[in-house]
This record gives structure tokens, C-alpha cells and sequence, in this order.
């Protein structure tokens, strides 16, 4: 019997206010990581790890139903030893192509050497190259919006942090932005030459290329679908009463209505069925054994997790540990490199993990 260890990766990010410390500290980390990732890609893109296919089921509920598609999968196997688990990580959200690194560094690495593991890096069905059908209609839009306007630019995230912490006061820290905005986001190019702001940024008509511009490997207009059908994760601005980051105007229903012009020809529920899945799986008083919960304090994702400040509260159980790192934000513990300082407050959550899925598996190993 497989041992496997879901390892769930989300790979939209939100600029949060946290720790300065601990963020100085992730810049050096992801700097450290970007500088390294040409090098480290060789190793990633080496043959020996894949990518590798396989005729995967299109419908695994009808049986009638023969059809299949090339899966891709990329695995690492150098840690291995006798009884160890399997690591599979699955991103959810674009082409497994750009999570390579995570063969042979971060945690899924570190998890694969402590606990003599191997990595799977599995690609979600209709991302990347793992396609059920050969045409769909596809939109490019950029998932890593920071990345996109600043390619090769890896700085310009601390920089925009340095111009805050030289303002003391609001009316300052506005002045910031705004000559902040000028000098790097204005010269983004974000919009064509000859669009109008209303062309470049609108939402209302259905014939802009934003709805109709059609690909196949298109991971945003999946990750849309998923929205519009599913999990309505729409990112707006928090409830009055509560302070915001995003414009009030930017809401629910903002989002909601463009779905029909990204998908004119499928029936859209008139809004996600978020109590349906909740109902299925359990939301936020879902209880399962060998599950270890992590969060960042400032996650922003976190509203949707079992640590959400209105969620039922979750007891840390030795079955079910359940942490919330203080002063990260979403992900932070992803970082890991053999040849990096990791800050202190990863390294206690790594060492909770290895030292749970270590006694997860000899339980499971003598029971086989």
C-alpha cells in the first residue's frame, strides 16, 4: 500500500504587513532562491526526473467511459529508502512546469531526505500539458501578477517595503506609493498602445480580448472556471467594519458577473456552490486523522482554512496537529535549501512536521 502525503500548494500571493525581521529574512531567502534557480533547473529538468506520462482516465466515475489523456509527472527517487513515503505535491493553479525546484529543494525535499521518501510532482488535470481535451477556450491571464509586470526584477517587492519604511505617517506613506507607482509600475507597460483605460481595464464588454483571447495551456482561465463553478475564492475587499486593502467597489459580485463572458457558451450556476462542496468535504469541521494544518498568521487565504478566525476552533491534536506560523504570510513553509539559514520560526514548524509524519509512518509500517 502507497504511503502518501498530500502536500497542497496554492500559488496566488498578497502583500501582507508582518514581522520586519522575519520579511527581511524571506527576501534573502526567495533572492537567494532566485539567483540559485538557473543552477538548480539543470538539476530539476534533468531527464532522470521527467517529465513522464501516462494514459490517465478522463472519467474515473463512468466506467463505460475508456476515454484517457497524457498525465504528466515528474518524481525523485535519490532519497529513497525501504518504508518510506511517498511525497506528492500537486499545484493546483498552472503549468507544474514552473515548480521543478521543489524535486530537489524546499519542503518537499526536506521531507523526501528526513523521512527517506520520494517526491512525486503530479500536474493537475487541465493545467500545463495535462489536458483532457486537445482544444477549450483559453485565456492568458497572468497568475503571478507581481512577476509579470517585474520579469528579472526580483528586488522590486523589498524595494516597495523600503519605501514605506522611511514614511511615518499616512499622508507620507501615500506620497510614497504614489512616486513608488511612478518610478516602477507606470513603465509596466500593462496596457496596449492603443487601449483606452476602459479597453485595458474594463470588465463589461464581452467581446474584450481579456474573455476571448483563446489557448490551450492556459492555467488562469482554468483557475477562473474553478471560481466560477466551485470555489468562488473572489478577492475582495474585507467586510465593512473591518479594515481593507482593496477598493470597496472590488466585490463578490464584481467578479461573479464577468463569469458568463469568460464562459458565454457553458450553464453557470448563478454563483459558485460553495455550500455543495463545503457539504462534501466537510469545510471547516471537516475531522480526519493524519492531517497536519498549516497556516500563516497573515495568510490571506487563511479566511478560507480550518484556522479561520470564524471557523470553529480546532484543537492541536497529536493525530491532527493544527499550526499557525506568526507573522508569515502564505507559504513560508515551502522555504528550504540545504544552503540557506531558514528563520527559526519555519524551522520549529519543519521540525513539528518530520517529527509527526515520522511517527505516522512507523505506526503505519507496523501495522502492514
Amino acid at each position: 500500500m502507497a504511503r502518501l502525503i498530500f502536500l497542497w500548494a496554492i500559488t496566488l500571493a498578497l502583500v501582507s504587513i508582518v514581522n520586519a525581521i522575519t520579511l527581511t529574512r524571506l527576501f534573502e531567502i526567495q533572492s537567494n532562491s532566485r539567483n540559485k534557480r538557473f543552477a538548480s533547473n539543470k538539476i530539476a529538468e534533468s531527464s532522470a526526473l521527467g517529465p513522464f506520462t501516462f494514459p490517465q482516465k478522463v472519467d474515473h466515475f463512468d466506467r463505460k467511459n475508456n476515454a484517457t489523456f497524457s498525465q504528466r509527472y515528474w518524481l525523485n527517487s535519490t532519497n529513497y529508502r525501504p518504508g518510506g513515503p511517498i511525497i506528492f505535491f500537486t499545484p493546483g493553479e498552472e503549468d507544474a512546469s514552473s515548480f521543478l525546484d521543489f524535486l530537489i529543494k524546499f519542503e518537499t525535499s526536506l521531507l523526501a531526505q528526513k523521512l527517506g521518501g520520494v517526491v512525486i510532482l503530479y500536474e493537475h488535470r487541465y493545467y500545463g500539458e495535462s489536458n483532457p481535451v486537445s482544444v477549450r477556450r483559453t485565456l492568458v491571464i497572468p497568475v503571478w501578477f507581481w512577476q509579470r509586470i517585474y520579469p528579472g526584477k526580483p528586488n522590486t517587492f523589498e524595494e516597495f517595503c523600503q519605501v514605506f519604511n522611511n514614511a511615518t505617517t499616512t499622508s507620507a506613506q501615500v506620497a510614497a506609493y504614489a512616486s513608488w507607482y511612478t518610478v516602477y509600475a507606470a513603465a509596466a507597460d500593462t496596457c496596449e498602445a492603443n487601449q483606452t483605460q476602459d479597453d485595458c481595464f474594463g470588465s463589461y464588454d464581452p467581446k474584450n480580448s481579456f474573455y476571448t483571447n483563446t489557448t490551450l495551456n492556459n492555467a488562469g482561465r482554468s483557475w477562473t472556471w474553478q471560481l466560477c463553478l466551485e470555489f468562488g475564492y473572489w478577492q475582495a475587499a474585507a467586510p465593512k467594519g473591518h479594515p481593507t486593502l482593496i477598493s470597496r467597489l472590488v466585490t463578490a459580485e464584481y467578479w461573479q458577473r464577468q463569469c458568463p463572458f469568460h464562459f458565454p457558451d457553458s450553464i453557470l450556476p448563478r454563483k459558485p456552490r460553495t455550500n455543495y462542496i463545503n457539504k462534501k468535504f466537510g469545510g471547516w469541521k471537516l475531522e480526519a486523522d493524519h492531517i497536519f494544518w498549516i497556516n500563516g498568521e497573515f495568510d490571506p487565504w487563511r479566511p478560507l482554512s480550518v484556522a479561520s478566525p470564524n471557523a470553529p476552533k480546532r484543537l492541536s491534536t497529536e493525530k491532527s496537529p493544527n499550526v499557525v506560523i506568526k507573522g508569515a504570510i502564505h507559504g513560508w513553509d515551502d522555504f528550504w535549501s540545504p544552503t540557506i539559514v531558514i528563520p527559526e520560526p519555519i524551522v520549529e514548524v519543519h521540525n513539528q512536521l518530520i517529527s509527526s509524519l515520522s511517527g505516522w509512518l512507523k505506526n503505519f509500517n507496523a501495522t502492514k
